[in-house]
């Protein structure tokens, strides 16, 4: 249905926004300047080599919340909901956000493999209506840590600067760390 969708509005000749790194990446280390957070270079840094990577990738419709919250059952088929993100960005992150097994909060054993699994039974079904380049396919781990910057900006706007603290920043830093290594 995800590839159904991206396939659709590939022809789709309506002009969405544009995402980039000021939403990838930017929103949530001013968050971190105007808290003045000590974590802010370490986030500014992972954030750097985390787009440089993104901005290579193959831009397109990105319906930008594409969690299986937002597939609903509808009679006897699925229905995908929640297109008030949607922009053109990276298709990729679509298949990275569906396919995350990870907590958010607590990156657990065993979530990094779940999610290779998830990934790999999703392009066996993805990529026989549309195709993905390998070096999207390479940047879904990538894709995952840079949705935890464009979350956490979104989660301290929806309620303020004072709904976080330097423990949270903290144990956000150390997810991306053990994420990514």
């Amino acid at each position: 249905m995800i590839a159904k969708m991206h396939l659709a509005m590939d022809k789709c000749e309506i002009v969405l926004p544009k995402r980039g790194k000021d939403c990838f990446v930017d929103k949530y280390i001013g968050i971190l300047n105007e808290k003045k957070s000590p974590a802010a270079l370490d986030f500014a840094v992972i954030g750097a080599s985390l787009w440089a990577e993104a901005e290579k990738l193959p831009t397109g419709f990105c319906h930008m919340d594409m969690h299986r919250g937002n597939v609903i059952k509808v009679g006897a088929g699925s229905c995908i909901i929640d297109f008030d993100t949607s922009c053109t960005a990276f298709p990729a992150y679509d298949v990275a956000v569906f396919c995350d097994c990870t907590n958010y909060f607590s990156l657990k054993a065993g979530e990094k493999e779940a999610t290779e699994r998830e990934l790999e039974r999703f392009l066996n079904g993805y990529t026989r209506i549309r195709t993905l380049e390998k070096m999207e396919t390479d940047s879904v781990y990538k894709l995952i840590a840079l949705r935890h910057f464009q979350l956490q900006a979104i989660i301290i706007e929806r309620f303020g600067l004072d709904s976080v603290d330097e423990g949270f920043f903290s144990s956000q830093l150390r997810w991306l760390d053990e994420f990514l290594s």
